[in-house]
């Protein structure tokens, strides 16, 4: 099982309901952070948007500590380097149904509801352009929301299986957890059939060929998303001592039948026990093109604005323009004033004094200006756009800054000091701090898809060029009386502080969270969440 740590806090609810947690100051948001893979970290931010035609708007701050020895600085790594590093996406959230709701096909909210609509309105009747749009919509959204659905009763199961043992955590009993693994094989069972019943009635039906298409897709993402969940739940349970053979059979038996459905169906996502397969090849990408087919009802666009840009461009403009405005003072000065001849070496001189400085000044002002701008304008600037709809949903800003250590915020340095090597740490070298804030603010449209989710995705590859071996070995003494070297891992800490806060109720009303990476030279070796 891949190591991660997966922090969360928010007001959304557990796969049957219950709460997973809240913070009573920011109602309307929820977070989760967790290791992506071996070189990045995740940050899933979700934001209510308001229904009363009003604004809401949300600061997040992501303050990084890093080590000097891995050569991150002003001077290495600025904005750009940073803004390379760090993946945006911004969509709707998907449909808040548990697995048992969303085999419920009667529930006015389904995600398939207008497919029913359609099927006792027209069902004989050919379907126009923007029908068949809609209803392929529909279809996406319910591979979508089945997807998060599955990732939500994995991360549940996955979270009470690690808290087993821990006093204090409220979490089921290894019996509950094989009991609840049971029940998620039952939903998924339930849901692949109502939604394969389904498509075979949709079959004789005058539906455009996009529609079936879409159907067929769905179908093959939902096995696929079916299987991974099963083997996921079969290596959760494994080494609970319960008594769990029913379900581990159970599990195989429906993995064993998608594995043959998808054969029966002409369906090219099967991986072969023979590695040299063909098939094993394309596996993964077909996998991963049907995930963004699903999730695509649920995209929005970041349309990038050129403002900042051009009146970055207009300081240095402005900057030139005075630093030329200085050589030709010294120019007229030395020629009319100070009477000396053009070509005379004086004159000389003094026009390339004249252009030494002028350049300097052209660079001071140019930075001098941006430090003043950037208080006023962000990095970079988005209109979010639902373009199905054709409406904006929001504003988007996006700031890096360095900061000194000495002018950090209180609360960001008490949190950040609280760490019992913080002293050492800070003893053995500046640490170079540098803060990353997003602002998003978001348009009361109202309508059924008001929640939103903000995936952040930060590459730490840039980090490993200055580290040491990962593994390095230490001289022991054991039991026999022997020297023996043990290899122990050679880690590098990065420490980030999170902060989020509802502008709408003020900047002071805000959650903070201390989190640490551990790196090696191979990439993240885990995600600690430290206070």
């Amino acid at each position: 099982m891949k190591q991660t740590a997966q922090i969360t806090t928010d007001e959304s609810t557990s796969p049957d309901g219950g709460p997973t947690g809240a913070n009573a100051a920011l109602q309307g948001i929820g977070w989760r952070l967790e290791q992506h893979d071996r070189g990045r970290i995740e940050l899933k931010l979700k934001y209510d948007r308001p229904t009363d035609g009003k604004k809401s708007r949300y600061r997040v701050n992501l303050y990084f500590f890093v080590p000097p020895n891995l050569g991150i600085g002003p001077r290495r790594y600025n904005g750009d380097d940073f803004f390379e590093d760090l993946q945006t996406y911004t969509r709707y959230l998907a449909p808040a149904l548990p697995l048992r709701g969303l085999a419920d096909f009667e529930d006015a909210h389904h995600p398939l509801r207008p497919i029913f609509e359609w099927m006792s309105s027209s069902g004989s009747a050919a379907l126009d352009t923007h029908e068949a749009e809609k209803l392929k919509h529909a279809v996406k959204l319910y591979g979508a929301a089945m997807s998060e659905a599955l990732d939500d009763e994995r991360n549940f199961l996955r979270n009470q299986v690690c808290s087993l043992g821990e006093k204090g955590m409220p979490h089921l009993s290894p019996d509950e957890i094989v009991q609840r693994s049971d029940r998620l094989i039952e939903a998924i069972e339930l849901n692949l059939s109502e939604f394969r019943t389904l498509r075979a009635r949709l079959q004789d039906l005058k539906l455009d060929s996009q529609v079936h298409a879409a159907l067929a897709a769905v179908d093959e993402y939902l096995s696929l998303e079916a299987e991974e969940t099963l083997f996921k739940t079969l290596i959760l349970i494994r080494d609970l001592p319960q008594s769990k053979g029913a379900v581990v059979e159970r599990a195989k038996s429906l993995i064993r039948n998608e594995t043959e459905y998808r054969k029966s169906m002409g369906m090219p996502s099967r991986v072969s026990p023979d590695r040299e397969d063909s098939r094993n090849e394309a596996y993964q990408y077909r996998h991963g093109v049907l995930k963004k087919f699903a999730a695509s009802a649920l995209f929005l666009t970041l349309k990038r604005s050129r403002l900042v840009r051009r009146v970055a461009e207009g300081v240095a403009a402005i900057a030139a323009g005075l630093a030329m405005t200085f050589a030709l003072i010294v120019a007229v000065v030395s020629t009319r004033y100070a009477e000396w001849s053009i070509y005379s070496t004086q004159w000389i001189v003094a026009a390339v004094v004249a252009y030494m400085c002028k350049d300097r000044i052209k660079e001071w002002l140019r930075a001098l200006g941006s430090r003043q701008l950037s208080r006023w304008l962000a990095d970079r600037r988005g209109i979010l756009c639902d373009d199905s709809m054709d409406r904006r949903i929001g504003i988007v800003s996006e700031t890096f800054r360095y900061i000194d250590i000495d002018r950090l915020d209180r609360t960001i340095r008490k949190i950040r000091t609280a760490d019992p090597l913080a002293g050492l740490e800070l003893e053995s070298g500046d640490e170079r701090v540098f803060c990353y804030t997003r602002e998003i603010e978001l348009f009361g449209n109202g309508g059924p898809e008001r929640s939103l989710t903000d995936i952040l995705r930060y590459d730490f590859e840039r980090y490993t060029g200055r580290m040491d071996d990962p593994l390095d070995p230490v001289s022991v003494l054991a039991d026999d009386g022997r020297v023996r070297d043990v290899m122990t891992p050679r880690v590098y800490r990065v420490n980030i502080v999170l902060r989020i806060a509802d502008l709408n109720l003020g900047d002071d009303h805000a959650i903070h969270a201390f989190l640490r990476v551990i790196l090696t030279r191979k990439g993240i070796r885990r995600v600690e969440f430290a206070g």
